[in-house]
């Protein structure tokens, strides 16, 4: 028996010609490799496609050089579960699942397709702990499945799935899931090369906010592309500078022109094959020390293509001279055995204080300070203070910013 329409799908949807559904579907599963949100109307649409009830996108790793020693499994993305589900699912059930067992086990390559009955029989499943307690409860029972992609380490697929009371999947949905198959595979790759490039690009600010510094790439219309999470820090305060219309901007007239004229220079470097870093110092509100500003043009090494818009033309640079530097006592600590004391006197020195402010914040003697001090030069190497202060600029620090964020 027909199953009724999935709700929220339109009449004229369903009066479509099969190719027709299926070009949409298509459409959708490309626009989910850019935007995840997308998984949502894509599953919707392959559920009403093949009458099914649920339909689910599955994530599994598995422990290193062990191919059946499944270590964590969920749903990446589903139609027709509720999130209590999902969740039982992800802590329990997915290691329980006897058809990603018998798919592992059996090594299926991407893009094999097949249904319950070519993983398990039956009896069998209704042996198990997950058809009494999951499948049974939840309405799972006739599954038609593909294999994205896997290897020894992960492993992905599509689902769709009825309950036990309704009839098996036909040949008509497997014709379909075959044409659906490689689109799948395919949208993953791009997702993943999305999802890489991003955290990369966190991982790359993340580092440069070890430094102390904030970086701001802008492109050849002065729009925000990227900054590092110390940028953030000075646009919330707006002291100095701000943003506006995904642009940054000196809060005083003055010092705003300068900048544009700066970044604008930038911005065409050809126009003077001399170019040199424009500087300026940006006043506060708070009478705090101004900021410090440097802005540099950025060769893009791309070579012409689709990539016109958003490239990044300008890395405008921003620091504070009155900020402190991240805690470096632990990495000293580790690399050179200081002793908690040594650490924490070390991170204190690098605020640029002497031996007797160091005394008072620490609220020891100046004569401890030099027995600490002493130690450390002899652990690190460091002859005198200055060479102890190079050395842990040179070190990275520990501080955790928030993620790289992108307008």
């Amino acid at each position: 028996m027909r199953q009724s329409p999935v709700a929220g799908f339109s009449r004229d949807n369903l009066m479509k010609t099969s190719e027709q559904r299926l070009s949409d579907i298509l459409h959708d599963v490309y626009a989910a490799a850019m935007n995840p949100s997308h998984w949502d109307m894509v599953l919707q649409r392959i559920a009403t496609e093949t009458e099914a009830g649920k339909a689910s996108l599955h994530a599994h790793r598995f422990a290193r050089q062990d191919w059946e020693h499944h270590t964590a499994g969920s749903r990446l993305h589903s139609f027709g579960y509720e999130a209590a589900t999902g969740l039982a699912y992800a802590r329990h059930f997915a290691v329980r699942d006897p058809y990603i067992q018998r798919i592992r086990e059996r090594r299926y390559p991407a893009l094999t397709m097949g249904t319950n009955e070519d993983l398990i029989t039956a009896s069998e499943l209704r042996r198990t702990e997950f058809y009494s307690d999951y499948g049974r409860p939840n309405r799972i029972f006739f599954v038609n499945w593909i294999v994205i992609e896997q290897n020894p380490r992960f492993a992905s697929g599509l689902a769709v799935i009825r309950p036990e009371n309704a009839k098996q999947f036909n040949r008509k949905h497997a014709e379909f899931l075959t044409l659906l198959a490689p689109h799948l595979e395919q949208s993953f790759r791009l997702a993943r090369f999305r999802e890489r490039t991003a955290e990369n690009t966190n991982a790359l600010l993340f580092s440069l906010a070890q430094l102390g510094y904030a970086v701001i790439a802008l492109d050849d219309d002065r729009r925000i592309i990227n900054y590092s999470p110390p940028a953030k820090a000075f646009f919330d305060e707006r002291d100095g500078i701000r943003v506006h219309d995904n642009r940054i901007e000196a809060t005083d007239a003055d010092q705003d022109m300068q900048l544009q004229r700066m970044i604008d220079a930038a911005s065409q470097p050809w126009g003077n094959p001399h170019y040199a870093a424009h500087t300026l110092h940006l006043s506060r509100s708070s009478f705090a020390r101004p900021l410090h500003v440097v802005v540099l043009p950025f060769p893009s090494q791309l070579a012409p293509g689709l990539l016109e818009e958003d490239r990044t033309q300008v890395l405008v640079f921003l620091a504070d001279p009155a900020s402190r530097y991240a805690s470096r006592g632990q990495v000293l600590r580790r690399l050179f055995g200081l002793t908690p004391t040594e650490a924490r006197l070390a991170d204190v020195l690098l605020q640029g204080l002497d031996v007797n402010e160091t005394a008072e914040k620490m609220r020891i003697t100046p004569g401890t300070v030099r027995y600490h001090l002493k130690q450390i030069f002899s652990k690190t190497g460091a002859p005198r203070q200055s060479e102890l202060i190079r050395l842990m600029v040179s070190l990275p620090g520990v501080s955790m910013p928030s993620v790289a964020h992108k307008e």
